[in-house]
């Protein structure tokens, strides 16, 4: 379900109504992100909500989980710090409008993925509460790797 606009307006969810600024709306109290693809999620989870009782159970879940995890949810915010927002730099690339900063900067991102995977690795409850939230950026890679390891094996 997407709220139309008058309702989005009239909620102030991403904007006030009299100046149309992303201050002093609902966004702005909540987003407390440390990225530009965690902003833009927060963004379109405000502007489409969940319908079904199980999904808002299983991200409240999530929640509640990264929340009581202190020291690994902070140890994960600095990890991806140092990752370039992806959606922006393929997009760029997917109209052949990058640059080679462009480029630098997603190599540079992408240098910071195994540390990331690694801190997902530990049995802390973190990995299962971005999986609920759906933001298991390294489920291929790490898929590829536990291929890998069983293809080691059998060797």
């Amino acid at each position: 379900m997407g709220l139309d606009l008058a309702a989005r307006r009239n909620l102030e969810l991403t904007q006030t109504m009299r100046s149309k600024e992303k201050r002093g709306s609902l966004l702005w109290v909540l987003d407390q992100t440390r990225t530009a693809m965690g902003s833009r999620l927060l963004r379109s989870w405000m502007e489409r909500p969940l319908l079904s009782p199980a999904q808002i159970t299983k991200r409240l879940g999530a929640v509640e989980e990264l929340t009581k995890k202190t020291i690994e949810r902070e140890e994960l915010a600095l990890s991806l710090r140092d990752v370039t927002d992806f959606e922006r730099a393929m997009t760029r690339i997917a109209t052949g409008a990058c640059s080679c900063r462009d480029l630098a900067s997603l190599a540079q991102g992408a240098q910071a993925l195994p540390e990331i995977d690694v801190e997902l690795d530990e049995p802390s409850g973190a990995e299962i509460a971005l999986i609920a939230l759906g933001l298991s950026l390294l489920a291929d890679r790490r898929g590829y790797r536990k291929a890998q390891g069983a293809e080691a094996a059998r060797r």
